[in-house]
């Protein structure tokens, strides 16, 4: 056994939900020795604590020009919106007419494959059945997902924020523009 599961107090058990103060003690069952709370950072752990950050760039059938401005705040909105129901934090969405850059912060539930099923899902359903009915539009089934250390996710950002920039002055990350393993 790792971690009890109550602390007591005065003979009562307190909930996970329950804030303990600086007397109180949880104890920590490691090789039968009891550690007192300081010994874990003076914070309780309610669940995990992560920081996973994944640049995603998937591109439109045949790369064909479908997005086009007309429609992209839309369609980038609705992709934020997805990662939000996923408890996923978009940081920066961008692209071009043929291609979208997402930079994400995972939460550790969801695992990236599920991640972009539901954003490209979600977003080609926006854009042919009710920006464009009229039009085909699909994503490319494959997609590229590279992970991002915290202290460049500002670097990253950048990035996305100036994808036409990039584009139109040949100043790509030419890692981070692959949509498969072409």
């Amino acid at each position: 056994m790792f971690c009890s599961s109550t602390v007591s107090r005065d003979s009562r058990s307190f909930g996970a939900s329950t804030r303990l103060d600086a007397t109180d003690t949880i104890l920590v069952t490691k090789a039968r020795r009891a550690q007192p709370r300081e010994a874990l950072g003076g914070a309780l752990v309610r669940g995990p604590y992560t920081e996973l950050y994944v640049h995603l760039v998937w591109a439109t059938w045949d790369r064909l020009p479908w997005l086009t401005p007309d429609i992209t705040g839309r369609v980038y909105a609705a992709i934020a919106d997805r990662c939000r129901l996923l408890r996923c934090d978009p940081i920066a969405i961008g692209g071009i007419a043929d291609h979208v850059h997402a930079l994400v912060r995972l939460h550790p539930s969801v695992d990236v494959a599920k991640l972009v099923k539901e954003v490209k899902g979600s977003s080609s359903h926006l854009v042919t059945h009710a920006l464009r009915p009229e039009q085909p539009f699909k994503w490319q089934g494959a997609y590229g997902a590279f992970t991002v250390a915290k202290k460049h996710v500002p670097a990253v950002t950048h990035y996305i924020e100036a994808q036409s920039l990039h584009h139109a002055d040949s100043t790509l990350w030419e890692e981070a523009e692959k949509c498969s393993s072409e």
